[in-house]
Formats: C-alpha cells, structure tokens, sequence
C-alpha cells in the first residue's frame, strides 16, 4: 500500500460516506416523490452505482488533513441526513477562511 496515512483516512472516510448520504437521497426521495416518480427512478438498481461512484469521485479528490477530519467527525457525530449534511459544509475549501 503505497498511499500515505492521509489517503488512507480519506478512503475509509468516502467508503463510509458513500452508503450513508445513498441512503440519505434515498429517504429524501420517497418523502418528496410520487410512487410513479420513484419506479422511474429504479432505486434498487441505481443506489449502488450511485454509491459507487460517490466513493470513487471522492477517494481520488486531494483533500488537507481539515476536510479529511471533517469527514471523519461528520460520520461519528451525525446520525440524521440534514445534520449529516449540514456537518459535511465544513468540508468546503472555503470553510476554512476565517
């Protein structure tokens, strides 16, 4: 394993990320959209490629230290989608400026 102890976070951090904010979309679907809307939508097919490609985008972005931490506090610390969410704003490049 030749990645650094920093992208090996990263990646455990998107790996975990990935599932929960799947499941996220997922919940805020069937609270906002119509039985038709959500067959067209075929969730059984199209979450895990969407969880898939999530965790792929992200294990290759280049993230400091600060947005790896964020992720990995973000997970622990938030249990509900719009918290969860909310928490992952920190993340930004930009939240860090004071």
């Amino acid at each position: 394993d030749t990645r650094t102890e920093l992208e090996r976070r990263r990646d455990v951090a998107c790996a975990a990320l990935g599932p929960r904010l799947t499941e996220c979309a997922i919940a805020d679907a069937r609270a906002t959209m119509t039985p038709e809307e959500l067959a067209k939508l075929a969730i059984e097919e199209t979450a895990p490629k969407h969880t898939e490609e999530f965790i792929d985008s992200c294990q290759t972005q280049s993230l400091s230290s600060r947005q790896v931490r964020v992720y990995e506090v973000c997970l622990r610390e938030e249990t509900a989608c719009e918290p969860l969410i909310a928490c992952l704003d920190n993340a930004r490049p930009d939240a860090a400026a004071p």
